[in-house]
């Protein structure tokens, strides 16, 4: 690849039809998308007949149409279908695609950077739950698509804001997810009520008294059934909220924080940092 992001010509084989949109050696250290595309597979690919494959970089894959399977070096296999988004993690074995008799269409983002290091760092992504649904298919479809940038070749700045359109849809995405994957069928009837009022900003503490739980229980029971503590589902979902104003919106940094429950504009920025990578400005600065 060269120095620069550009676009690649269309290959075809007997069992793909690959469209890659952008193809690049290069990196930012903060983070850049480096390559994205979409393909189509009519047969089992090359990682189910030679073994697990290793990135040094983190993917996601949208499973547009059709069916297959998932398998990685943690042991976790499973059927996949529409709908489903592939986390690919840094130096974690894996393998996807179709099975004998299956039809395969996805498209992927590969990226890098410390903006989602920090994602890692703070549980909102796990090697271990490596399945996510995006319904509708098709509207995830579009967001995913319009991170790619319109013009090519792009340079670093480039990768970096589309990175930061990443993030959003990464964020949205992730405030979707209501129960891990694999999680056993059927929600506890308290569940909806629990993220309802941590939505509403009542502290976890409060949440847990008023269904009549200890504060203990209750964190240990949500933690099972969506994958998150609720002090950090519910700060998720603030900071998830924080990224729709700042990207559809051009109100002060100081109204963003009072609307979203922080204390201060400096401890909203120092959050968002934290979970997001970069400081809300810059945010901004990148999604619009």
């Amino acid at each position: 690849m060269g120095n620069s992001l550009s676009l690649l010509a269309q290959r075809t084989s007997a069992s793909s039809a690959s469209d890659l949109l952008l193809g690049s050696g290069e990196r930012v250290r903060l983070g850049a998308v480096t390559r994205a595309g979409h393909l189509v597979k009519r047969d089992p690919g090359l990682d189910f007949k030679h073994g697990l494959r290793t990135l040094q970089d983190y993917a996601v894959i949208l499973l547009l149409a059709g069916t297959g399977r998932y398998r990685d070096a943690h042991g976790f296999t499973t059927r996949v279908r529409a709908g489903d988004l592939i986390w690919v993690f840094p130096g974690v074995g894996h393998a996807y695609g179709p099975e004998a008799g299956d039809r395969w269409e996805e498209i992927y983002l590969v990226f890098t950077g410390s903006m989602f290091d920090r994602w890692l760092e703070a549980g909102l992504v796990n090697p271990k739950r490596p399945i996510w649904r995006a319904d509708p298919v098709a509207a995830w479809h579009r967001r995913l698509a319009g991170v790619i940038p319109s013009q090519h070749p792009i340079g670093e700045l480039a990768a970096l804001a589309a990175a930061g359109r990443l993030q959003a849809v990464i964020a949205d995405l992730a405030a979707q997810q209501a129960t891990p994957p694999n999680a056993p069928a059927g929600a506890p009837a308290w569940l909806d009520a629990a993220r309802d009022r941590l939505k509403t900003g009542k502290s976890p503490e409060a949440v847990a008294r008023s269904l009549k739980l200890g504060y203990d229980t209750f964190r240990k029971r949500f933690a099972a059934a969506t994958g998150l503590a609720p002090a950090r589902f519910q700060m998720l979902r603030r900071i998830e909220h924080a990224c729709t104003l700042l990207r559809d919106d051009l109100l002060p940094l100081k109204t963003i924080a009072e609307r979203t429950g922080f204390a201060d504009e400096f401890h909203f920025s120092k959050r968002f940092r934290q979970i997001v990578g970069q400081p809300p400005g810059r945010f901004r600065e990148h999604t619009q």
